[in-house]
C-alpha cells in the first residue's frame, strides 16, 4: 500500500467518524475524545503502518520510580493495555500509550473499533497511573521464582 492509498483510506474512515477529522500534510491527526483523552494518529512514512498515540501522565522527577514501576506493571503481557504498549516519551516527559496497526488490515469498522478501544484503554490506564496506590506483588518467593523460571513448565 502506498502512502497515498493509506492516506485516502484513513481520511475516509476519519471523515466517517467526524467530518472535521482529517490528516494534515504530515499524515498526522490530533483528536480529543469525548472522555477528554487526547490522542494522535500518524501514518508512517512508508504508508504501511498507522500509529495510535496517547499521552497518559506527565512524569515528575520526584515521582519517576513510582510512575515507571506502575507503568511497567500495567504493561506486563499487554493484558491491561489490550495489545498496545506503554512507553516513556523522553521528548515531552510523558508516559504514553502506543499502538501500531498495519493499514492494510483495517477497514471502516475495524478502524473505528480500534480507535474507540484505544481511547477507552487510554482512559483506564491514565486513571490507574494517577492513583496513588501501587499494588505490590503478593506471590510467595517460591511462586515468583517459578514464574520467572521457564523450566517449571516441563
Amino acid at each position: 500500500m502506498t502512502i497515498q492509498q493509506a492516506r485516502t483510506s484513513v481520511n475516509q474512515w476519519l471523515s466517517d467518524m467526524s467530518p472535521e477529522l482529517v490528516l494534515d500534510d504530515f499524515n498526522y491527526c490530533a483528536i480529543t475524545a469525548e472522555n477528554g483523552i487526547e490522542c494522535a494518529l500518524e501514518i508512517a512514512p512508508g504508508g504501511e503502518t498507522l500509529s495510535f498515540y496517547a499521552p497518559l501522565v506527565e512524569v515528575a522527577a520526584e515521582d519517576q520510580n513510582h510512575t515507571f514501576r506502575k507503568a511497567l506493571s500495567l504493561n506486563l503481557f499487554q493484558v491491561e493495555t489490550v495489545g498496545a504498549s506503554i512507553a516513556f516519551d523522553r521528548h515531552n516527559g510523558f508516559v504514553v500509550l502506543n499502538l501500531l496497526h498495519t493499514v492494510e488490515d483495517l477497514d471502516k469498522t475495524t478502524f473505528a473499533n480500534t480507535l474507540n478501544n484505544f481511547v477507552a484503554t487510554a482512559q483506564k490506564l491514565k486513571t490507574a497511573l494517577k492513583e496513588n496506590s501501587f499494588e505490590p506483588d503478593n506471590r510467595t518467593e517460591s511462586q515468583q521464582q517459578n514464574y520467572l523460571n521457564p523450566s517449571f513448565i516441563v
